[in-house]
C-alpha cells in the first residue's frame, strides 16, 4: 500500500513537472523601469531566472504579484532566464511588485511546419545539451499522424494516432554527456497535423525536461546525416495548437497551478518570490470630449467567470492576465484605458442570456453571473466619477434570436427587471446612454423576428429599443432600422432611423457569415482593415459609432465544423490590450499589445477635429503571411486624416522609390537574398502625434513625428516537393 501511494505522490509529481526531492532552487530577480507612474499607465518589470548551479533558469513560468494579489499576463523565460512583463497599474498609491516562478510544465506543444498539406513528410530536429550522466530518461509522444523517433542516431520507436499517448523508457543509455540531437520523421496524411511530445531525463546533477516549443526546428527534405545530421538545419516551428493537455482538443491552460493565472489570486502561503519593487502610482485627471451629437462606443463583455467563461480557447493573453469579470482592478483598468482612448459609452453583452426560455425568471447561472458582473462594472463607472473621472455610459443589449430564439414575452420581462433593478438605482444615474428620453436598449435579432407578421410588440414604456441583425450586406434588416453586430463587407453598413443617420459600427476584422476560415474573410492585416472601416465613420459622422469590440476572447475549440467569434491573432476583433509574446490556443506567436487601442485613440482623436492635422497610416502584405518564396512581393497601405503629399518606399533601409501616389507598391525582389528583411512606407508631407505604441498606451505628443509603418517579411527559398 505504500508502494502505491508512493507511485501516485510521484505519477502527480511528473505531471507538476517536479519530482519529489527533485525541485530546483531558483533566485529569481526583478526590476522595474520607473519608480513612479501615473495610474493606469504601464510599467516594464524585467525578470531573470537563475537556478542553484548559476545555469538560467529556461522555460520557467513567471507570475506576477502587485500588492500580494496576482496581476498581470504570465509568461515564460527564455532560454537566458529572462522575461520582460508589462503591468499597467490603475490604482493610486504604492504598488508592490513580486515575481513567482515555477517550473517548467511537462505537458508539451503541438507542433508542426509552417504550413500543413495534405500526404506531408517533415523532419523535426531538436539539438540539446545534457547536464550529467543521465540515470534515467523517458520520453512521451502523441502525433497526428505516425512518426519514427531517433535519439543521437538510434531508433527507439515508432508512434501514430493523436489521441494515443506512447511512451518509450530506458532511453539513459543513448543520451550522453553535453551535445545530443533528437530527430523524428513525422508523417501526415490529411490535415490538421501535429507532433508533440517530452524527454524526461534524470542525471547525477539535476532533472531535465525537454518539450517541443518553439526552440524545435524542421525541414521538409531529408538532411545530410539523417538521422544524426551535423550543424544547424531547418527553420522554426510553427505552435500549431499550444494545449496543455491529453489529446488534441484538450482544453488551454489546464496546468497544475491553473488557478493561479487568474488575476486576484493571492500570493501561495509557499511561495519562493523574487525581490519587491515599488511604485508609486499617482492620481491624474483624464478628459473626454463630450460631444452629444457624435458618441464613441465599445461592445464589451462581462461574462468572465469560474463556471461558464474561462479562457479555455483564447486567442491571446491579456496585459492584465486572465480575470473574471467581477475583479474590480480589472473592470477600473479597462475604464482608464476606454476613457483614454476617448470612449464615451459602452455596449454590455447580454445577448445570449435567455436562449430557448419562454420567460426570464427561467434563466439560468451563467446569465445570473453576467447579470452580477454587469452591476460591478456599473458600481465602478459610479466611483470613478466620484473622483471626477469621465466614466463611459451604459448600453445593454439583450437577445431575442441569435441561438435558439426566446420570445418576445421574456424580452420584455427583460428589459423590465433593466428598468427596475439598474436603470432605477440612484446609485447609477447619469450612467445611461438616452436617446428619445428614455435610456438605450438593443436587442439581438439576428433572425429578424421582431419585424415578422404575427409577432407581439416590444414594449418600450421605459426604455427605447433597437434591434440588431448580422450581415446586414445580406438580410438587408437595415431596411427596418436594425443596427449590424458585424457585417462581411469592406463598408460597414450605416444605419438611419426615421430618415436620419444614427449609427454604424466599424471592426478591427470580419467575416460573411460562413466563419474566420472562409476565402471571403477580412483579417485585421495590420490595422489596415481597421483604418478602412473608420474612413466610413469619419465620412458620415453618425450619431453612435460603436467599435467592435473590446474582449470576446471566446473562440470555437479545434474540430468545430463552424469557427465565430475569434479564432486567432489574425482572425478576431477584439481590442483589449494584450501581451506582445504570450501564447493563444492556436499557437499565435503572442498578440498585438496596445497597438490597437493606440489606433482607436488616434482615430477618436481625427473624428472630433474639424480640420484633421494628424494622420494615421496602416501597412501590410497580401496574401503572404509576412512571407514569400518569389521574386515579387506586394507592400499596400491605407491612411486616415490628412492626405499625405505621395508616399516613399524603403527595402532594408534603402530607398527604393518615392513621390509615389496611391496605396501600393510591388517589389522586386530577384536580388535580394533569403532570409528577414523589412519594408517600409513612408508618408510624405505627414505627421502625427500617435506613435501607435505596441507596448504602452499613447501619450499624444507635444511635437508632430514623421509616418511611416514598418512590415517584415521573410523570403524563403521554393521548396520543390519530389
Amino acid at each position: 500500500m505504500l508502494m502505491e501511494i508512493l507511485d501516485k505522490l510521484i505519477y502527480l509529481a511528473l505531471v507538476a513537472g517536479v519530482l519529489p526531492g527533485q525541485e530546483e532552487a531558483v533566485g529569481v530577480t526583478i526590476k522595474a523601469d520607473r519608480d513612479r507612474v501615473a495610474m493606469g499607465r504601464t510599467v516594464q518589470v524585467d525578470v531573470e531566472a537563475t537556478l542553484d548551479d548559476g545555469q538560467p533558469a529556461s522555460g520557467w513560468w513567471v507570475l506576477p504579484y502587485v500588492n500580494e494579489r496576482r496581476w498581470g499576463a504570465h509568461e515564460v523565460t527564455d532560454e537566458n532566464g529572462c522575461v520582460k512583463l508589462l503591468l499597467p497599474l490603475p490604482n493610486p498609491g504604492p504598488a508592490q511588485i513580486q515575481a513567482q516562478v515555477l517550473p517548467p510544465v511537462a505537458d508539451p506543444f503541438w507542433i508542426w511546419a509552417k504550413e500543413t498539406r495534405e500526404n506531408q513528410t517533415i523532419y523535426l530536429l531538436k539539438s540539446f545539451t545534457l547536464k550529467g550522466t543521465a540515470r534515467r530518461a523517458s520520453m512521451n509522444i502523441v502525433v497526428d499522424e505516425v512518426c519514427k523517433v531517433y535519439l543521437n542516431g538510434h531508433h527507439i520507436g515508432d508512434a501514430s494516432g493523436f489521441t494515443e499517448h506512447h511512451i518509450f523508457e530506458d532511453l539513459e543509455r543513448w543520451l550522453r554527456p553535453g551535445d545530443n540531437i533528437l530527430a523524428v520523421e513525422a508523417i501526415n496524411g490529411t490535415p490538421p497535423a501535429g507532433f508533440k511530445a517530452s524527454l524526461d531525463m534524470d542525471t547525477d546533477q539535476r532533472r531535465q525536461i525537454l518539450i517541443t516549443d518553439t526552440s524545435w526546428r524542421y525541414m521538409e527534405e531529408t538532411p545530410d546525416g539523417w538521422p544524426e545530421p551535423s550543424g544547424s538545419h531547418g527553420e522554426p516551428i510553427r505552435l500549431v495548437d499550444p494545449v496543455y493537455g491529453s489529446s488534441w482538443w484538450a482544453k488551454w491552460p489546464d496546468v497544475p497551478f491553473r488557478d493561479q493565472l487568474f488575476t486576484g489570486c493571492p500570493i501561495p502561503k509557499d511561495a519562493e518570490l523574487s525581490n519587491m519593487v515599488t511604485v508609486q502610482v499617482e492620481r491624474r485627471s483624464i478628459e473626454v470630449a463630450q460631444d452629444p451629437d457624435h458618441l464613441i462606443g465599445m461592445q464589451y463583455g462581462t461574462l468572465y467567470n469560474p463556471r461558464f467563461f474561462n479562457w479555455n480557447t483564447s486567442q491571446a493573453v491579456p496585459i492584465v492576465g486572465f480575470y473574471h469579470s467581477y475583479d474590480l482592478d480589472v473592470i477600473r483598468q479597462h475604464t482608464l484605458w476606454l476613457m483614454d482612448a476617448g470612449v464615451n459609452w459602452i455596449f454590455i453583452d447580454w445577448a445570449n442570456h435567455i436562449w430557448g426560455k419562454q420567460h426570464w425568471n427561467e434563466r439560468d447561472d451563467a446569465t445570473n453571473w453576467v447579470n452580477h458582473n454587469t452591476a460591478l462594472l456599473l458600481e465602478v463607472f459610479a466611483r470613478m466619477r466620484e473622483e471626477g473621472l469621465p466614466a463611459p455610459m451604459v448600453v445593454i443589449m439583450t437577445g431575442l434570436t441569435n441561438g435558439p430564439p426566446t420570445t418576445m414575452e421574456a424580452i420584455n420581462e427583460e428589459h423590465e427587471w433593466i428598468y427596475h433593478n439598474l436603470v432605477r438605482n440612484p446609485r447609477f444615474n447619469g450612467l445611461w446612454v438616452e436617446y428619445e428620453g428614455k435610456p438605450l436598449v438593443v436587442s439581438l435579432d439576428t433572425g429578424g423576428l421582431a419585424v415578422r407578421e404575427g409577432t407581439p410588440p416590444v414594449d418600450d414604456t421605459h426604455l427605447t429599443i433597437r434591434w440588431m441583425g448580422a450581415q446586414l450586406q445580406g438580410t438587408r434588416l437595415d431596411q427596418h432600422g436594425y443596427w449590424s453586430w458585424m457585417d462581411g463587407s469592406l463598408q460597414p453598413i450605416l444605419i438611419y432611423y426615421n430618415g436620419e443617420p444614427e449609427a454604424v459600427i466599424p471592426s478591427v476584422a470580419c467575416f460573411d457569415g460562413r466563419g474566420w476560415l472562409d476565402f471571403s474573410v477580412y483579417g485585421r492585416r495590420n490595422g489596415w482593415m481597421f483604418i478602412e472601416f473608420f474612413k466610413v465613420v469619419l465620412q458620415h459622422r453618425f450619431w453612435l459609432v460603436l467599435l467592435y469590440q473590446w474582449n470576446e476572447f471566446t473562440g470555437a475549440p479545434n474540430g468545430s465544423k463552424w469557427y465565430g467569434d475569434s479564432f486567432t491573432v489574425e482572425l478576431s476583433d477584439d481590442m483589449e490590450p494584450v501581451f506582445l509574446t504570450a501564447h493563444g490556443y492556436r499557437g499565435d506567436s503572442g498578440g498585438w499589445g496596445c497597438y490597437y487601442l493606440n489606433m482607436v485613440k488616434a482615430l477618436v482623436h481625427i473624428f472630433h477635429q474639424q480640420e484633421p492635422q494628424d494622420t494615421i497610416m496602416a501597412a501590410y502584405i497580401p496574401d503572404s503571411h509576412q512571407g514569400v518564396t518569389g521574386d515579387r512581393i506586394g507592400l499596400k497601405w491605407t491612411v486616415a486624416g490628412k492626405t499625405p503629399a505621395s508616399y516613399k518606399i524603403l527595402l532594408d533601409g534603402a530607398v527604393v522609390a518615392e513621390g509615389l501616389q496611391g496605396d501600393t507598391y510591388t517589389f522586386d525582389l530577384s536580388d535580394t537574398t533569403d532570409g528577414q528583411h523589412t519594408s517600409t512606407v513612408v508618408a510624405e508631407g505627414a505627421t502625427t502625434r500617435f506613435p501607435l505604441s505596441y507596448t504602452e498606451m499613447d501619450i499624444m505628443l507635444d511635437q508632430p513625428i514623421p509616418v511611416k509603418v514598418e512590415v517584415p517579411f521573410t523570403k524563403h527559398k521554393i521548396s520543390v516537393q519530389k
